[in-house]
């Protein structure tokens, strides 16, 4: 259904937005201090296979659908708000896009919104694939 561009501002208001997120250099709590803001692609790799962690991807479907990691679960970064929800509280959640920009915002989006368990993958799919490891294209 058509909305009018400021009824869908209006409407966005309403919801969290990433633009809400202060840039990911802001200060972290005691809880998150200590926790890595960035892996590399190696460590998501082994920490992926061992089960320990959760692979988001924040590109855009078609993005995904070139190529992706096997295992990951789809999440454009501009859906990752209303779907927060939809993330295992158990597992660290490490975030890739394409290079990185994408996934900086989501992590820091992340661990101001409780999940201090998000780390950024290093290079995002492009280093993924530079190191060898497993892609589906």
């Amino acid at each position: 259904m058509y909305q009018p561009l400021g009824a869908a501002r209006a409407a966005s208001r309403a919801r969290p937005s990433l633009r809400d997120v202060p840039p990911p250099d802001g200060p972290y709590t005691p809880r998150t201090i200590d926790l890595p803001v960035e892996v590399t692609p190696q460590e998501a790799h082994a920490a992926v296979a061992g089960g320990s962690a959760y692979l988001l991807d924040v590109r855009e479907p078609w993005e995904w659908e070139e190529r992706h990691i096997p295992g990951a679960t789809l999440i454009p970064l501009v859906e990752l708000p209303r779907r927060v929800v939809d993330l295992p509280d158990a597992r660290d959640i490490y975030v890739y896009c394409r290079t990185g920009r994408r996934n900086a915002r989501a992590v820091a989006f992340l661990r101001r919104s409780g999940r201090p368990g998000a780390a950024n993958v290093a290079g995002g799919i492009d280093d993924w694939e530079v190191f060898g490891l497993p892609l589906t294209r």
